[in-house]
C-alpha cells in the first residue's frame, strides 16, 4: 500500500470515527442528525468552494480593468552575415541608422521589454474605477451560488427530517406490533378455553388465529420498513446502519405562525427569490455590457524595449506609446441586435421573478392548508387514544380484582395499541408536513435548525 493511500485511510478513519462512536453510545435526535448531515454534506462542501472561486472571479474581473504591466528578459546567441545583432531582432539600430557596420556579426545578445496597457474607457469601464458590467456579472454569479447553497441546505434538512421521522416511528411501531403479537398469542388459549365450555364459537377461534397471523405479518413488515428507514438515514449521516440508534421520542409540535406574516417574510427573504434576483442582476449587467459596445473604446498602450550586445559595449533601446480610439461605424446591426437581445433577456428574467414569487406563495399556502387538516385529524386520534388508554387501565384494574376475565384486559390493550399506532402515524404525517412547510418557506420560518 502506498503512503498516500494509507494517509487517506487514516484521515477518513479520524473523520468518521467520532460520528460512528456517537451513534453507538447516544440515541440520535432529529437535531443531531440534521447537524451531522449538514456538516458532512458533499453538496455544501462543493458549494463553499464554488462560492470561494466566484469571489476570486470578482477580484480577477476588477483587476482586469486596471493597468497591466508585463516584462520580459531574454539572452540568446546570434550569428549572421550582412546584418547586425539588433536588426536581426527587429530592433531599430538608432546609432547606425540601420546601416550594417560589419560584414559578419557573432556574439551573445540580451534584450528585454516592458509593456503597459490601460483600458481608459472600454466595455462600460471608466478607468476601471466604476462598477463596470463585467464586475457586476461576476458579483451576480457569486450571489446566485450563495442563494443556491441556501436552497441546498434547506433541501438537506427536509430530506434528513423525513428520514429521521420514518426511522423513529418505525422503531416505535415495531415495539407496538411485537406487543400485539404477544397479546394475540395470549388471547388464543382463552378463546379455545371458552369454546370448550360453550361460551364461544369455532369461528371465534378462527378469527383469533387470523388475528395472530395478521399481527405477525404486520410485525414482519414493520421490521422490513425499519431496516429500510435505518439504511436511508444512516447513509445521510455517514454511519453504519447497525450502529445507528435513533430516539423514538418525536420532536415537539411547533406553533404555526400567522399566514400573512409567513408569506410576506418568505417573499422577502426566500433563497429562491434571492437566486432569481441575482439572475436579474446578472442579466442587467450583461445588457449594460452589450450597450457599452455601441460606444467608442479608448485604450492606452506603451512599451519600452532595450537590447545589448553582451560581447561588446553597444546597447540600443526603443520606446513607443499609443492612444487607440475605436469607434463602431457600421456592422450590419450586429451590436444593436446584441443589445436588444440582452435587454429582452433582462426583461424576461424580471417577469420570471413574479412567477417564482407566485410559486412560493402557492407552495406555502398549500402546505399550510394541508397541515391544518392533518392537525385536526391528529386531535381526533389523540382523543381516541386517550379514551382507549383509559378503557385499558380500567379493564386491567378490574381484571386484577377479578371483576372481569383476563380476556377483557387483553382486548382493551389490543384496542389501545391500534389507536396508539394510528396516532403515531398521524403525528409523523404532521411533523413531516411541518418540514414541508419549512421547505416551502425556504427556511425563512424554521422549527428545525
Amino acid at each position: 500500500m502506498r503512503c498516500a493511500d494509507l494517509a487517506r485511510m487514516l484521515f477518513a478513519a479520524a473523520l468518521f470515527a467520532p460520528v460512528a462512536a456517537f451513534g453507538q453510545t447516544h440515541r440520535l435526535t432529529l437535531k443531531d442528525c440534521v447537524g451531522i448531515a449538514l456538516g458532512r454534506s458533499p453538496d455544501l462542501r462543493a458549494a463553499d468552494l464554488e462560492i470561494r472561486a466566484a469571489g476570486e472571479t470578482v477580484t480577477a474581473a476588477r483587476a482586469s480593468l486596471l493597468p497591466s504591466l508585463y516584462g520580459t528578459a531574454t539572452a540568446q546567441t546570434i550569428s549572421g552575415q550582412a546584418t547586425n545583432a539588433f536588426s536581426l531582432l527587429n530592433i531599430v539600430d538608432v546609432q547606425d541608422n540601420g546601416v550594417i557596420s560589419k560584414a559578419n556579426t557573432r556574439g551573445l545578445v540580451g534584450f528585454g521589454s516592458v509593456t503597459l496597457n490601460y483600458d481608459l474607457f472600454k466595455n462600460g469601464s471608466v478607468f476601471g474605477l466604476n462598477d463596470a458590467p463585467v464586475i457586476g456579472v461576476a458579483k451576480a454569479q457569486k450571489s446566485v451560488l450563495v442563494w443556491t447553497r441556501a436552497l441546498d441546505r434547506e433541501q438537506i434538512i427536509f430530506i434528513v427530517t423525513t428520514s429521521f421521522l420514518e426511522a423513529a416511528t418505525r422503531a416505535e411501531r415495531i415495539r407496538l406490533d411485537a406487543r400485539r403479537v404477544e397479546l394475540c398469542q395470549q388471547r388464543l388459549p382463552y378463546i379455545e378455553q371458552q369454546v370448550g365450555i360453550g361460551l364461544k364459537l369455532q369461528t371465534d377461534i378462527d378469527f383469533a388465529k387470523e388475528q395472530l397471523f395478521s399481527g405477525e405479518e404486520m410485525l414482519r413488515l414493520s421490521k422490513a420498513q425499519h431496516v429500510a428507514a435505518q439504511l436511508h438515514l444512516a447513509g445521510l449521516i455517514g454511519v453504519r446502519p447497525e450502529t445507528l440508534v435513533v430516539s423514538t421520542k418525536l420532536p415537539a409540535v411547533p406553533v404555526l405562525p400567522a399566514t400573512d406574516k409567513l408569506v410576506a417574510n418568505a417573499l422577502a427573504k426566500h433563497p429562491g427569490v434571492g437566486v432569481e434576483s441575482a439572475m436579474i442582476d446578472q442579466r442587467f449587467n450583461t445588457y449594460r455590457l452589450a450597450r457599452s459596445q455601441l460606444y467608442p473604446q479608448v485604450t492606452l498602450g506603451s512599451s519600452a524595449l532595450y537590447g545589448a550586445d553582451l560581447t561588446a559595449s553597444s546597447d540600443q533601446h526603443l520606446y513607443s506609446g499609443s492612444l487607440v480610439i475605436s469607434v463602431p461605424i457600421f456592422d450590419f446591426g450586429m451590436l444593436q441586435a446584441n443589445k436588444r437581445s440582452a435587454e429582452d433577456k433582462y426583461q424576461a428574467e424580471k417577469y420570471r421573478l413574479q412567477k417564482v414569487s407566485d410559486d412560493i406563495r402557492r407552495a406555502i399556502l398549500d402546505a399550510y392548508g394541508a397541515l391544518v387538516i392533518i392537525q385536526e385529524t391528529a386531535a381526533l386520534y389523540e382523543r381516541n387514544a386517550v379514551r382507549a388508554d383509559t378503557a385499558f387501565q380500567v379493564a386491567l384494574s378490574q381484571s386484577h380484582q377479578g371483576l372481569v376475565p383476563p380476556l377483557a384486559a387483553i382486548d382493551a390493550e389490543l384496542l389501545m395499541i391500534d389507536n396508539q399506532e394510528a396516532l403515531n402515524d398521524q403525528r409523523e404525517k404532521e411533523l413531516q408536513q411541518f418540514a414541508t412547510l419549512q421547505n416551502a418557506a425556504g427556511g425563512t420560518w424554521a422549527w428545525i435548525r
